[in-house]
């Protein structure tokens, strides 16, 4: 046997000879060795890993199943944890390589999304096939670092996506939009409620135009389609509630106060009030204030939800791990200890009848032969014991090291969640900051997010208006809390517009808060990055205003200097 190394099977077997292990069980070693790459593993599939970088993904694979089947096998631990640990490897790789290659192909993901949305994949699954190829060809083109080509391709793709989302509205949405206008024009909805009826016409005159204008930013025409959907089928109950209130002989006064009554069972169900004095307005206002009141708590407490369950499952994992391991040395290290007494016991025994044996052969002739073999024979088996002795001391003294380095890691574990609460205090002193109006502070994960909701840019322009100074100032004043933090302006659009140019207006943005917290509010340019996402991550419905309102932002998003993970 190799000095040092023993199969874990092995070791169980020694260690329940010498009655020092009792139920330690082979999973408990499985999962003690095992834990860090499958957890890499874990991280690597969720991000979908296999699809945008195949080759580490797949190499990561091999080498994980290689180490399965040695630990199966009875293999030395050395070798099953060479192949974990180049399996750790791979999948950290393929993880870092998805996240490049997604924001790389931001802009064929979007209208991959955009083609899966309205279904193209079922209605258009030609293009829908030949972009999922091209897509492929050019993730594997950027694995091998062929960027040229991996650009060209991606664009390729997300040309055929746009395509084939294309076709599924024409196919779909206008289709349909046309057929219920003609069937409500034979009901003749259009006497009954002339302007709703001529609205949905206008909408869908819209959405062919906005089709034919930018074929390749189907947002527009989407919206328009459904829109012009909505209000035939409006108008239809239009028509239908005219042709009924004439039925029934109801006056002017009747329809106003048969629609008061909704806003009244709305307001009293947030227990509340409605009293229309004034009209619609008052109960309307309020209502709205409870609704957006609401969604902010309801944020609020998602947040600090999602915070507390990450914070429970990182610490249950970390200690769950950190005791089970520990839990597993201790067994370890007494059952070496106890098989090291054995072996030394034998060895001492070994030199007594090695003695005893020097002895005999000075007095007996006739056995001096025999008695030389077995002197051999026990001075071989003597050297043996004494490798094993040393191989088990060496081991032990690495088991002690894991062991004083779990403590460390206990330690440093307590000072991360301390300052994670420090974090959360600083945030709630930011929220109160800021006015409603001009941001909302949220928390991801580790990260604090200031989404700047009153900070209003002209159409299509980058300019930083003297209306906006305050409330960047207020940002550095939010900014000073978080020292040595490292910092990301965000820029994000709606939907409308094209891809390319929203990109690019987002950028500009983006660079030009950077550029001011650098310039006027002297933050250190090193740690302030600028990015633009376009319209690639919405936070809210992009087929109503109030939705495109709140995805046309500016988010800073500070990441805290946290204890080392």
């Amino acid at each position: 046997m190799k000095p040092g190394v023993i199969g874990i099977r092995s070791f169980l077997a020694i260690s329940l000879l010498f009655g020092s292990v009792g139920a330690f069980a082979v999973d408990q070693a499985k999962e003690a060795l095992f834990g860090p790459a499958r957890s890499a593993f874990e991280s690597a599939r969720s991000a979908q890993a296999e699809f945008f970088a195949p080759r580490s993904y797949q190499k990561a694979t091999k080498y994980y199943h290689a180490a399965e089947q040695k630990f199966a096998a009875n293999q030395d631990t050395e070798a099953v944890r060479a192949d974990l640990t180049a399996a750790t490897e791979q999948f950290q790789k393929a993880l870092s390589d998805t996240k490049e290659a997604k924001a790389m192909f931001a802009s064929t993901l979007k209208a991959r999304a955009d083609a899966e949305k309205v279904q193209a994949a079922s209605h258009a699954d030609d293009l829908w096939r030949r972009a999922e190829d091209r897509f492929s060809r050019a993730i594997s083109d950027y694995e091998r670092a062929a960027i040229t080509s991996a650009r060209q391709r991606g664009a390729q793709a997300e040309q055929l996506y746009r395509d084939a989302e294309l076709a599924t509205i024409k196919s779909t949405y206008l289709s349909k939009a046309e057929l219920e206008l003609a069937q409500a024009e034979d009901d003749r909805v259009g006497r009954y409620a002339p302007k709703t009826f001529q609205k949905a016409k206008d909408l869908l005159a819209q959405a062919a135009t906005a089709l034919e204008k930018d074929r390749y930013d189907a947002d527009v025409p989407r919206s328009l389609a459904r829109q012009a959907q909505e209000e035939v089928k409006h108008a239809r109950y239009l028509a239908e509630a005219v042709q009924q209130a004439r039925g029934d002989r109801l006056t002017t006064e009747d329809l106003i106060l048969q629609g008061e009554k909704p806003l009244s069972r709305i307001a009293a169900a947030a227990d509340m009030t409605a009293t229309f004095e004034n009209g619609y307005e008052g109960p309307t206002k309020k209502i709205i204030g409870y609704i957006q009141a609401e969604q902010e708590r309801a944020q609020k407490l998602e947040q600090d939800k999602n915070q507390l369950q990450g914070d429970i499952s990182q610490l249950q994992a970390r200690l769950a791990n950190a005791s089970d391991e520990r839990a597993a040395l201790t067994q370890r290290l007494e059952a070496q200890a106890k098989l090291r007494e054995s072996l030394e016991h034998q060895i001492a025994s070994l030199q007594a009848e090695t003695q005893q044996l020097h002895l005999s052969l000075g007095g007996v002739s006739e056995e001096r032969g025999a008695l030389a073999d077995r002197l051999k024979r026990q001075t071989v088996l003597h050297e043996n014991l004494e490798q094993e002795v040393s191989a088990l001391k060496r081991e032990i003294g690495v088991l002690e090291q894991m062991v004083t380095s779990l403590s460390a890691q206990r330690e440093l574990l307590a000072k991360r969640l301390d300052a994670q609460t420090r974090v959360r205090d600083q945030t709630a002193q930011v929220e109160g900051m800021f006015a409603r109006d001009q941001a909302r502070v949220l928390r991801q994960a580790d990260d604090v997010i200031i989404r700047l909701v009153g900070l209003q840019f002209d159409i299509g322009q980058s300019k930083i208006e003297p209306k906006n100074f305050e409330l960047l100032a207020t940002v550095g004043k939010a900014i000073q809390m978080f020292p040595k933090s490292a910092l990301t302006v965000e820029g994000h659009t709606d939907s409308h517009g094209g891809d390319s140019a929203n990109l690019a207006l987002s950028q500009k943005r983006a660079d030009a808060v950077k550029q001011y917290l650098v310039s006027n509010l002297h933050i250190d340019p090193s740690r302030v990055h600028a990015v633009g996402y376009g319209e690639t991550r919405p936070v809210a419905n992009n087929e109503t205003e109030e939705g495109r309102s709140r995805n046309r932002r500016i988010d800073v998003v500070i990441r805290p200097r946290l204890a080392a993970k």
